[in-house]
């Protein structure tokens, strides 16, 4: 909301003083009383210059020029239109202190100016009531409009700050979600590409050590690397058409689900390590299909994560055993190693991975635990409840 600089009133002010100066000067300006009309005038007026400012000491000023002229003139002088404009201003710009002290004033000063200036004051009691009702509707006016003016201020001021902190709410939920976008897509790319690399760096280590001696199995390691590179490479383009939203072939292809685990478990397998797989139904079998696709995608991600942790960190010698357990309260995966390898996971050595799949359960309600399993080697474990799934 813009406001008039002071300046500008302080002009007006003075304009305004130099003109009912001059009017003044003709009333009383031979003699002693000149000065005090002046004096009168000038804190009538120019006190006016401030209104905006400091209304409460404009409206003091004014007020003890009407009492210097109510003392010392007793004629009326063209300066006391400032009267109604000091009313105003204190109800425009002034605490609410101000505005009434100013109404008060007003109305203090309109029956002053009736027993003081109207000869038949005295003896013409009508007649004074009606003058003291055109004063008092004068003081009452410019009051009216003032708070008026303050009130419509006000609501505007209220406008803008609401309009003001619901843009800053639009853009703080703006940013969150541009934020957990980003860590929705980071969380995509760790698992497609660090499951993916690692398979192929293992496939890669195992064919040049056996290129010589092996050539048949140094054949397969290069035929796993291409076919988990075709894999890795189908799954980004799918994310990245999603994102871009204008792959409609990437788009309308569906996310992994628990049915896509055991080609998982045969490209880990490709990749030297050996793995055991076991599912566990504590409850109706059924319950697989009342799993969302996101909840399946979690489990399936979870799997992905342990695989590639113990290929990557367990060593050549090590074996993992997925489990797929459907409990009475959710469902749980267990992945762990055999700890035979040459160093064991640690939950600060798996970094971004782990970060990311305890989002994706905790997304879901579930949790996480990742850490030395108690027969040897590294475990991690998945709970996801059905009572969140389903709702």
């Amino acid at each position: 909301m813009t406001h008039r600089p002071w300046w500008l009133d302080a002009i007006v002010a003075v304009l305004l003083w130099l003109v009912v100066l001059i009017l003044s000067a003709g009333l009383r300006w031979t003699d002693d009383v000149s000065r005090v009309t002046a004096l009168a005038v000038t804190l009538q007026v120019l006190p006016l210059a401030i209104r905006r400012k400091y209304p409460l000491l404009m409206l003091l000023l004014v007020a003890a020029g009407c009492l210097i002229q109510v003392a010392a003139l007793f004629t009326v002088l063209p300066s006391q239109i400032a009267v109604p404009l000091a009313v105003y201003s204190a109800a425009t710009h002034g605490s609410r202190f101000a505005s009434w002290l100013g109404l008060g004033l007003g109305l203090l000063g309109a029956v002053i100016a009736t027993i003081v200036y109207a000869p038949v004051a005295r003896t013409d009691l009508l007649q004074s009531v009606v003058i003291f009702c055109a004063l008092a509707v004068i003081v009452g006016l410019s009051w009216l409009v003032g708070e008026m003016t303050r009130h419509r201020r006000e609501m505007v001021a209220t406008l803008n700050a609401r309009a003001e902190r619901l843009e800053r709410e639009n853009q703080v939920e703006r940013e969150l979600a541009a934020a957990d976008e980003r860590n929705r897509v980071a969380r995509e790319m760790h698992d497609i590409v660090a499951h993916s690399l690692s398979v192929m760096i293992a496939q890669a280590d195992g064919g040049r050590y056996g290129i010589d001696s092996h050539p048949d199995l140094a054949k397969q390691s290069l035929e796993t690397i291409a076919s988990t590179g075709r894999g890795a490479l189908t799954e980004m383009r799918t994310l990245l058409g999603i994102l871009r939203q204008d792959d409609d072939e990437a788009a309308l292809r569906p996310a992994p689900t628990l049915a896509d685990i055991p080609d998982l478990l045969r490209n880990a397998e490709q990749s030297g390590l050996k793995v055991e797989f076991q599912e566990e139904h504590l409850r109706d079998s059924s319950s697989r299909h009342s799993l969302p696709a996101g909840s399946q995608l979690t489990l399936y991600r979870a799997t992905q994560e342990g695989l590639t942790n113990v290929i990557k960190h367990a060593g050549p010698a090590a074996s993992a055993r997925v489990i797929i357990r459907w409990g009475v309260d959710g469902v749980r995966l267990i992945v762990r190693d055999n700890g035979r390898g040459g160093l064991t996971a640690s939950t600060d050595s798996l970094g971004q991975g782990l970060r990311g799949v305890r989002e994706r359960v905790e997304h879901f309600g579930g949790t996480v635990f990742a850490g030395p399993d108690l027969a040897g080697g590294f475990r991690l474990e998945v709970l996801v409840p059905y009572a969140r799934l389903n709702s």
